[in-house]
């Protein structure tokens, strides 16, 4: 299998350069440092997506368009109680995931 040729921009090499002129063990700090950043990063991002789709089912379960905030007309299907209940449910059960992972 291959190796995709990567390109980086010279600051981006010029960094990595420095790096790799370290002692070994500096080297692994520097390293866990970035990967720690990156991580966080990631996670941050992931969260932000969560947020997001918690909001869109909170508007539904409200009876408003998450896009444009209107209301839904009263024969729409997410004014039906069974329909409610349901978004109801599924947004307690993502945050008691959530609060679960912030736990552990």
């Amino acid at each position: 299998m291959a190796i995709p040729i990567m390109e980086l921009d010279s600051f981006t090499l010029k960094r990595i350069q420095e790096v790799s002129k370290l002692p070994e063990e500096d080297k692994i700090q520097v390293f866990l440092v970035i990967d720690a950043l990156i991580r966080d990063f990631k996670a941050k991002k992931a969260y932000t997506r969560y947020n997001r789709h918690l909001e869109i089912l909170q508007a539904l379960a409200a009876g408003t368009d998450p896009i444009t905030g209107e209301v839904f007309p009263a024969d729409s299907p997410y004014n039906q109680p069974e329909i409610i209940r349901a978004l109801f449910f599924a947004i307690s059960q993502l945050e008691a995931l959530a609060e679960k992972g912030n736990q552990g």
